[in-house]
């Protein structure tokens, strides 16, 4: 039926606007939970491998950091098959391929449909409550420790600084 095809491609239109608009409104900041150090977090997400960090946060110590602030929603991402299923239109932002499954993704995601800013939204976050410890890049040379541990000293920030567990040679 022609009117129904219609009304499928107007629908679908629609929902594609809504759907580009609510992008244009949305802010991410994406972050990686798991029990282990990932080599392949560390390569992907170091513009630089040899001078790199990672937080360690908790949900409790992220959501804290934030404030509290009852607009930015934190969660997980769920990874699914899009042949097979797909993501409501109001929450698209917490679905991705199942391709990126390796990523652990958790996220904190502002909505604001007041301000739509093309470089972000400036959000204060207490780095003293966020951030847990530190992780040094395997591949960070022992220089690098001092400048991250002199650094934190510098703002005033008592975190551990770990070298990467991924740094050690295993014990056969």
């Amino acid at each position: 039926d022609k009117k129904v095809v219609k009304n499928a491609q107007k629908l679908s239109s629609d929902l594609e606007f809504s759907r580009s608009e609510k992008r244009d409104m949305t802010y991410v900041n994406c972050w990686h939970e798991n029990e282990f150090e990932s080599d392949a977090m560390w390569t992907l997400y170091s513009k630089d491998i040899t001078n790199a960090v990672a937080i360690r946060t908790t949900y409790q110590r992220f959501y804290e950091s934030l404030g509290k602030d009852p607009l930015i929603d934190i969660g997980r991402v769920n990874y699914v098959n899009f042949n097979k299923a797909f993501s409501e239109n109001n929450s698209t932002q917490w679905y991705k391929r199942k391709s990126f499954s390796h990523e652990n993704e958790v996220r904190a995601v502002l909505i604001n449909e007041t301000r739509r800013e093309l470089d972000g939204v400036p959000i204060d976050v207490d780095l003293d409550v966020l951030i847990d410890s530190i992780f040094i890049s395997p591949y960070a040379g022992a220089w690098f420790v001092d400048v991250v541990k002199d650094t934190l000293k510098k703002y005033k920030l008592e975190k551990p600084v770990f070298q990467s567990d991924m740094a050690q040679k295993p014990l056969y």
